[in-house]
């Protein structure tokens, strides 16, 4: 889940952990069963807070593994994306991964994309190599360079911050799902993963005034005061604006 851009999801994360600020922090982290509605670890804000060691982490999730056995089911998985494409490209930026998107202002046709590109994103070839998202409105677009189609498969890298991109590669709605693999597998193979290190690309993003405005304020205590302290608003200086965020600190 993505913390502070969905309320809903919010109003759930709260129900699972809040530090001592009682407030929704920055992550949340626990095991639920395949419902989503019990807990099978006790929660907090990330693995080391419930494990001493990866192998620790890892034995026990064999454990909670086997209580849940593999069942065949005729429904097919739904596309793993981001809500949103603006969402979703900083996302990507973030995991360092390139970004596919269905688009098309089609309706049927959309569904009709992401229904032949979700089996595949879960194939060997693919699994774990993208990110996501789906287009229905051009304008959405517009922060990506290059030649746009109307409708089909889109493969962007995001930009150096998350909030534009270049588009690479572009597949016919009708492409088959061999072709579309291939395609998407060489293109992974090939990809330049952009290496970042953390005090300089923030300092870029500050020097370039890259910000991102999350969809609801950032409570997050550890975080304003990491922002305020940024800004010079600790020291009394004027800067700092509540319930955003750099995109460099993501």
């Amino acid at each position: 889940m993505a913390t502070y851009e969905d309320a809903e999801e919010a109003k759930f994360l709260e129900n699972i952990f809040t530090g001592r600020s009682g407030q929704l922090e920055n992550t949340v982290f626990v095991f639920l069963d395949p419902g989503g509605n019990r807990r099978l670890t006790r929660a907090g804000r990330g693995p080391q807070m419930l494990f001493r060691s990866p192998q620790e982490m890892a034995r026990e999730m064999k454990k909670m593994a086997q209580k849940f056995p593999l069942r065949e089911s005729d429904e097919a998985p739904r596309l793993p994306q981001m809500k949103n494409f603006r969402l979703a490209l900083n996302v990507a930026e973030c995991d360092a991964r390139p970004l596919v998107v269905c688009l098309s202002q089609d309706t049927d046709q959309l569904k009709g994309l992401q229904d032949k590109l979700s089996p595949l994103t879960f194939n060997e070839e693919l699994c774990g190599r993208f990110n996501y998202a789906s287009v229905s409105e051009p304008r959405d677009l517009s922060k990506i360079s290059g030649e746009l189609p109307e409708n089909g498969y889109l493969v962007i890298a995001p930009g150096e911050f998350g909030t534009d991109g270049a588009l690479q590669k572009v597949f016919p709605s009708d492409v088959s799902d061999e072709e579309l693999t291939e395609g998407l597998a060489e293109f992974a193979d090939q990809f330049n993963r952009r290496n970042k290190e953390h005090r300089s690309h923030v300092r870029k993003g500050k020097q370039n005034d890259v910000e991102w405005t999350t969809e609801i304020p950032v409570t997050d205590p550890m975080s304003n005061a990491a922002r305020d302290r940024a800004s010079g608003k600790s020291k009394g200086k004027r800067g700092g604006r509540r319930g955003k965020r750099k995109s460099s600190d993501r």
